[in-house]
């Protein structure tokens, strides 16, 4: 399990930080461990038991919090679905929803929140605008690997979500049926990494909450 998450940084020795500082690396191994135990404490305060709590070997947490009550998502559906991402802090950093989305710049609208850190806080107002088109995002569901169709009509994702994403999404929507609701954490070495980006700080382990909403069989 551990060599795995080795091989996504090996050769990782100095990275360079958003305001233009050079920093070394945390060990990946090291940054894993404090991962893992970070996602495993939040999910115990959380009130899930372990026998509630999921996880495979690349270290992907996740929880069925509502298996739901509609049609079963099965191999090859063009399945919609809405999420939110945020840190273990629970700060939202992207979203399908609007009135989450809106709830959001409320937030960073208000005039003490945010001005310590001018860049930060213009990152979030520019993410979660007034003008964006907020609809869930949609795939065709593979338990091996989802693709997103050709032609796809909603807004281009904005973030490049890493294999703790991407995995993790197949991993839950194969255990839900619409209406239901998961959720799937992972260590940072599969999201943003030691780099994080303008919302995401360096080394921030990830949780995306998951709902499906409307299934098309092909």
């Amino acid at each position: 399990m551990k060599k795995g998450l080795l091989a996504i940084f090996v050769g990782f020795l100095l990275i360079a930080c958003g305001d233009g500082n050079v920093v070394i690396a945390v060990d990946p191994a090291e940054q894993f461990e404090s991962d893992s135990a970070k996602i495993r404490e939040y999910l115990q305060m959380q009130g899930f038991t372990d026998e509630e709590i999921g996880v495979t070997e690349n270290g992907i947490n996740y929880v069925i919090i509502d298996p739901g009550t509609g049609e079963m998502i099965d191999e090859s559906d063009f399945v919609e679905y809405n999420y939110i991402g945020k840190t273990l802090g629970d700060t939202i950093f992207d979203t399908t929803i609007e009135i989450i989305a809106d709830s959001v710049r409320s937030h960073y609208l208000q005039d003490s929140v945010g001005q310590d850190n001018k860049l930060i806080h213009e990152a979030f107002l520019a993410r979660f605008n007034d003008v964006a088109n907020y609809e869930p995002d949609f795939i065709v569901y593979s338990s091996s690997g989802w693709t997103i169709p050709d032609g796809y009509p909603y807004r281009t994702p904005t973030f490049s979500f890493g294999e703790g994403y991407k995995n993790g999404l197949s991993l839950v929507l194969g255990k839900l049926n619409i209406g239901g609701k998961a959720i799937f954490l992972f260590p940072s070495a599969l999201g943003f990494g030691p780099a994080g980006n303008s919302l995401v700080p360096a080394n921030k382990p990830l949780i995306f909450e998951i709902s499906p909403v409307e299934i098309t069989k092909q």
